[in-house]
């Protein structure tokens, strides 16, 4: 009848709803650049020239979350619902690390490409929320996040071009001084 996987009462649709739900899960994720799967984003930001990482961190790593929420979550509400959980330890944990690598950072795209990181994980988190304005919320922030993380990336780089160096400037005391 050709609606073996969109037609709930179908056995086929029954029984494979659980592999393709962790597939599309493995995928967004990935795309999401969620720890432990968030180096090919730094990296990538990193190494590339400005206008092709502004495009990766600002377009290709948001299409997870819209994959995430258009694909998976409406898609199979129930197992959203019974790993929820999951969805918010993996928000914290990359939200976490990703402020942490970017207190960290020394270079201007890294702390750029690691504060993405930091802040998909709260999109995660909302992502799972059970109020109509935590979805607002993640929608709004991942806009935000394309429009502005893009451009920061961009401009990040006509500056470091133009000043030949990208390194973040510590902040001196006399307390560090004295060392």
């Amino acid at each position: 009848n050709g609606q073996g996987f969109t037609d709930p009462s179908s056995p086929s649709s029954v029984a494979l709803a659980p592999w393709l739900f962790g597939m599309t899960i493995v995928a967004f994720l990935l795309m999401l650049a969620v720890v432990p799967a968030h180096r090919w984003l730094v990296s990538t930001v990193v190494d590339t020239d400005p206008a092709v990482a502004s495009v990766i961190v600002g377009v290709v790593s948001r299409v997870g979350i819209v994959g995430l929420l258009h694909v998976t979550f409406l898609e199979y509400p129930t197992l959203v619902d019974k790993y929820a959980p999951f969805f918010v330890l993996a928000g914290v944990v990359t939200g976490v690390w990703g402020a942490v690598l970017a207190w960290r950072a020394e270079d201007t795209r890294t702390f750029i490409a690691t504060m993405s990181v930091a802040q998909t994980g709260l999109v995660l988190i909302a992502l799972v929320g059970p109020t109509a304005p935590s979805l607002v919320g993640a929608v709004l922030l991942t806009v935000g996040q394309a429009l502005g993380l893009g451009l920061l990336v961009y401009v990040s780089g006509a500056v470091e071009e133009r000043t030949r160096s990208a390194a973040l400037p510590r902040q001196t005391t006399k307390a560090n001084q004295r060392r």
